[in-house]
Formats: structure tokens, C-alpha cells, sequence
């Protein structure tokens, strides 16, 4: 899916019935990367945008009420709440009215190896039509849900017609927690993965240059220390020449 496919997609879509459905159970599913980030602009309120454009109240109620779908079957295996960061009551786990998503982008294996510095970094980000929203229980971010964008004539059912995506994952504590703590106050942030090095960044746009930030220390990087998102690539660039060409 183009960019430009993606934003007519999400523009003509209808939010404001919530369909309630058993998909929303399905165990983790990792989506295929299928749409390049716009070259150049590093707009990623052009997303959001298009998310939210036909209702925003509209939207955010049909996630709760997803949510709650999911927190619901949750109270009947509490051990399993708590792994997923949904404590002791999962029926208190809400989205914030006005709490932004995480956008998931890769970064595949073969551009990092030729990633020339010259060109846009954001040519090297994929977007993976998933989006990353933080739970609060009893308003801390506790958790996570991961809405899975998708495509209209291929995987939506007729139950997620109405919305146009369905929830595919939860939990994930450590990471929102990471991901939330780091992000400069009233930024869109980005999470930027790399499969192939069992790697993650926050990303998030400082003035118009793209910044990274490792989510772990090691021999490469500091763990919360934003650096240009050329300079990361131009790092781990000698360690994808490395590696082979499977996930770690």
C-alpha cells in the first residue's frame, strides 16, 4: 500500500460504529511492512491526521470500547493481566482522550546495509500499518494495544468494515513504558524497529531533523540518548554487513 492509498483509505472510512468483534482475541500477528514513510517531509501528524480525520471522538470511543473487549476476557486470567501490565483489575485499563499513538515503522535489513547518507533517512522507514497506543491503569501508562490498519479489499471482514482496523496485540509493559517516559512532552513519537538486529528506537522529529533513541545501551549506543537518526544508521550499518539475513 502506497502512502497516498493509505491516506484515501483512512479518509473515507466510517468510524463511528463500533463493531464488536472476535478477532480482536487473535494471538500476536506480525504484519508485512507494505508502506514507505513520506520522502522528505517527516510529517508524521499526516498520519495521525488521517486516522482521526473522519471523527476523532468517534474513533477514541470505539477504542476503549475495544478495549474493554479485551480487558474483559483478561479478568478471567489475572496472572496473565498482570503480565501484560494489566494489573489486578483490567477492567480499569482506559486510552487517554488525548494520549497519541506510537506509528510502528521497520527498517529492513538490505537498506540499512545501503543506506547512503546523502539521501533522507526517513527513505529507510517502512510503515507497517500498526500503531502503538499506551494503556493507563489507574493513569500511570501500564500497557499497550497495537491496532493493525487494514486493507479493504483483503483481510477486513465485514465486522471491521465500520472501523477500517482491528486490535492484534496487547500488553508489551516495558516497551510503552520506555517509549513514554523518554518522548519530549507533546512530540509524536515513532517506533522504529529492526528485526534483523534485535533492535528498537524511539523516534520523533526535533525541529526537521529526525532523532533516534535506543531503547538499550550497548557497545554502539546509550540507553536514552537521542542521536541524529543518520548517525544510527551510519553505526549499525558495519553491523548489518555482519549479520545474517533472519529476525535474531
Amino acid at each position: 500500500m502506497t502512502i497516498r492509498s493509505f491516506l484515501s483509505l483512512t479518509a473515507t472510512i466510517s468510524i463511528i460504529v463500533l463493531s464488536s468483534t472476535s478477532a480482536i482475541a487473535e494471538p500476536i500477528v506480525q504484519s508485512i511492512p507494505t508502506t514507505q514513510k513520506p520522502n522528505s517531509q517527516l510529517d508524521f501528524n499526516m498520519l495521525l491526521n488521517a486516522f482521526f480525520k473522519a471523527d476523532e471522538q468517534a474513533t477514541r470511543l470505539a477504542l476503549n470500547q475495544n478495549l474493554e473487549i479485551v480487558s474483559s476476557q483478561l479478568g478471567n486470567n489475572l496472572f496473565r493481566a498482570k503480565e501484560l501490565g494489566f494489573g489486578t483489575d483490567p477492567k480499569s485499563a482506559r486510552i487517554q482522550p488525548k494520549a497519541l499513538p506510537f506509528f510502528i515503522f521497520y527498517v529492513g535489513l538490505k537498506n540499512l546495509r545501503e543506506f547512503d547518507p546523502g539521501k533522507e533517512t526517513s527513505d529507510l522507514l517502512i510503515f507497517t500499518n500498526q500503531l502503538l497506543f499506551p494503556v493507563e491503569i489507574k493513569n500511570k501508562v501500564e500497557s499497550s494495544v497495537t491496532i493493525r490498519l487494514l486493507e479493504e479489499h483483503g483481510e477486513m471482514s465485514k465486522t471491521d468494515q465500520p472501523t477500517g482496523w482491528r486490535i492484534t496485540r496487547w500488553g508489551r509493559p516495558k516497551l510503552i513504558k520506555q517509549l513514554t517516559e523518554i518522548l519530549p512532552p507533546h512530540t509524536q513519537g515513532i517506533l522504529v524497529s529492526i528485526p534483523s538486529l534485535n533492535r528498537n528506537f524511539l523516534g520523533y522529529v526535533d525541529d526537521t531533523d529526525l532523532k533516534l533513541v535506543p531503547l538499550a545501551s550497548d557497545y554502539l549506543f546509550t540507553k536514552g540518548r537521542p542521536l541524529p537518526a543518520k548517525e544510527a544508521f551510519l553505526k549499525l550499518t558495519p553491523e548489518a554487513n555482519n549479520a545474517g539475513d533472519s529476525p535474531r
